[in-house]
């Protein structure tokens, strides 16, 4: 639903049957993307039930009106979707530490190591990062490319560079003469490379130690966890890189006694950037998913509130959200989230009246 070209340009009198036609199948791809069904379609549009079903299904009745219609409709929908990017670049806590700790690996050098829970918002604020370290090199990682060539091609890449046909020694020094002078590497995803386990995570440590280029390594939890059950397996490699991780930073550390990392300030300010405001019970719901371990976090958020926000309402109120999540996830989906909501909420609860009765 990215763009829609007007199809009808005269008079409705002058429509022809292939022009309406062409109207109805980009009608049917657009309830199809949004997941609006055909009743609701009418009520946006302003016509009947019966009258868009004669059109889509055989061009009957005043069809030539219909059509017209229609593509004036969707030329409106794509319109507005074009005058909004999505939500920008809010700087909650998560974003605040992750920009901290890329500034204090430059400064400091070695590893800086950032793990924490999907959907969070690591790779929006990497991005700010980027924009503000321009001679940062990215790379975001690949489970294909987990093996030695593979990471090191991936490096050459993201520095314009590549190099076929050449052996991994090779392809290493001149991916090491290409890093030199940067001010950072940042390796997104970096749990994508545990497939080999130690492998690409030592070559990472060899291009640190030969080029001196400070490494921001974003990942999952998983990430920390592998290192730590390998290391006790014996594997004496993974325990010389922790050796030169210079920062750490556990993005779970910054939930509050609530167990919550997202703040409904945040929330608020994050779905501002939509033409269509939620009241104040979509709000705290959109909360309590952006701070679901694993499972919510803002990427949830950005998608439900984007199709909430496109049903056509004037406010997104909980039956917006509640329709929007029709159209993302099946029943036995939502109905897990809400147990998950549930019972975080009760844990969070239960941290609340601990932290209080720890400083009565």
């Amino acid at each position: 639903m990215n763009t829609h070209t007007r199809i009808i340009t005269g008079e409705p009198e002058n429509v022809t049957e292939p022009q309406a036609r062409e109207v109805a199948a980009a009608v049917r791809s657009y309830m199809s993307r949004v997941g609006l069904s055909q009743s609701k379609l009418a009520r946006r549009v302003g016509m009947g039930d019966s009258s868009l079903s004669m059109f889509l299904h055989n061009l009957a009745g005043d069809w030539q009106a219909t059509a017209t219609d229609l593509d004036n409709f969707l030329a409106g929908e794509f319109e507005k979707a074009r005058a909004f990017d999505g939500p920008k670049f809010i700087k909650t806590r998560v974003a605040k530490q992750i920009i901290s700790g890329a500034e204090l690996v430059c400064t400091r050098g070695g590893i800086g190591l950032i793990h924490g829970g999907s959907g969070i918002g690591k790779t929006t604020a990497i991005e700010h990062v980027l924009n503000t370290t321009p001679r940062a090199v990215y790379v975001s990682a690949s489970t294909a490319s987990a093996r030695i060539k593979g990471i090191l091609t991936d490096i050459g890449l993201a520095t314009g560079r590549f190099y076929p046909d050449r052996a991994a020694y090779d392809v290493q020094a001149r991916v090491c003469e290409a890093l030199r002078g940067r001010d950072l590497l940042v390796i997104d995803e970096a749990h994508k490379y545990m497939g080999r386990g130690e492998i690409c995570y030592d070559v990472l440590r060899d291009v640190l130690v030969k080029t001196g280029v400070p490494q921001l390594w974003v990942g999952t939890m998983d990430l920390v966890k592998h290192f730590n059950r390998r290391i006790d397996q014996g594997h004496e490699p993974l325990s010389q890189i922790l050796s030169r991780v210079s920062i750490a930073i556990d993005l779970n550390d910054l939930k509050g006694d609530d167990g919550c990392i997202f703040s409904v300030d945040e929330i608020r300010q994050y779905v501002a950037a939509w033409p269509v405001k939620p009241d104040a019970q979509a709000v705290r719901y959109l909360v309590k998913l952006a701070n679901l371990t694993n499972q919510g976090g803002l990427r949830l958020v950005s998608n439900l509130y984007a199709t909430a926000s496109l049903l056509g309402t004037p406010v997104v109120s909980m039956r917006e959200i509640e329709s929007a999540w029709q159209f993302l996830a099946s029943k036995n989906a939502r109905d897990e989230v809400g147990r998950k909501i549930t019972q975080e909420d009760h844990e969070g609860g239960v941290a609340v009246k601990e932290a209080r009765r720890a400083t009565a």
